[in-house]
């Protein structure tokens, strides 16, 4: 057995070895994303499971629920990848001529298996939507993309030290935390003390932040400022930059085979 994200990028190399004369961007990236397993979702990936309960050695992993979650508290988690891989194929056509097909899907899912092949590659919020009288309250993981946030991990983080320092008013996700059962309960604690650097530790973010706990921006490879004012989609500054920071600070899926 392999890695989902592995057994993607096999099937995608696979579908570059057809012919693809007049074969548009639009039809190969949608035969991509059709084609496309979602490691994080449902029960699709038991041994990535499997390692990152040893990585977060304070969740466990439970196999026998609904879908796989690491469970921590009474508070299940789920995984999501650190940036989509249709996020990943964007920024990689737009940065490219548009003109050699075979080379542009090539070139994403390089970056694609760099960022999975790390414990990081992934990151662990509360998972369970919540049904409110008002609709849906979603999770971190279904909403970090929306609202200008871009996929991207500095936005996100970004957003919760800015719940857990008390300026809720300001966050893009406040009905997320305020709402949703079990990110309130996880917040809870460390929003009562202020204490961002103690969940930055709890949940082994320091791949994303500096020594002094100052979140990382990707993008311009130095602090992030002006969040949430400013927001910029990711580019391929953004990917190459993000690598090079799992390759620095994160540490292989394979070492805890």
């Amino acid at each position: 057995m392999s890695y989902i994200y592995l057994q993607n990028i096999k099937k995608i190399h696979s579908l570059l070895n057809g012919k693809l004369d007049a074969i548009t961007w639009k039809d190969i990236r949608s035969a991509i994303i059709a084609l496309y397993t979602d490691p994080d979702i449902k029960k699709n990936d038991k041994e990535l499971y499997m390692v990152m309960e040893k990585y977060y050695s304070e969740f466990k992993f439970d196999p026998d629920r609904d879908r796989y979650v690491l469970v921590n508290n009474n508070i299940e988690f789920s995984l999501d990848g650190l940036i989509s891989i249709g996020q990943i194929l964007d920024i990689v056509y737009e940065n490219s001529s548009g003109n050699d097909i075979v080379s542009i899907v090539g070139e994403a899912l390089k970056y694609y298996e760099k960022i999975r092949k790390y414990v990081h590659g992934q990151v662990l919020f509360p998972c369970r939507q919540v049904r409110s009288q008002t609709g849906i309250i979603k999770t971190i993981n279904q909403q970090r993309a929306a609202n200008g946030m871009f996929d991207r991990i500095d936005y996100a983080l970004a957003d919760l030290k800015l719940h857990i320092s008390g300026e809720s008013d300001s966050c893009v996700m406040k009905w997320i935390y305020d709402n949703n059962n079990n990110t309130k309960k996880w917040l809870q604690p460390y929003k009562e003390d202020g204490n961002w650097r103690k969940l930055v530790n709890d949940m082994k973010w320091s791949v994303f932040v500096d020594e002094n706990y100052k979140i990382w921006d990707f993008a311009k490879d130095n602090l992030l400022e002006n969040y949430p004012q400013k927001r910029e989609k990711p580019d391929i500054r953004y990917l190459e930059n993000l690598c090079k920071g799992l390759e620095n600070k994160s540490i292989l899926l394979e070492k805890f085979k």
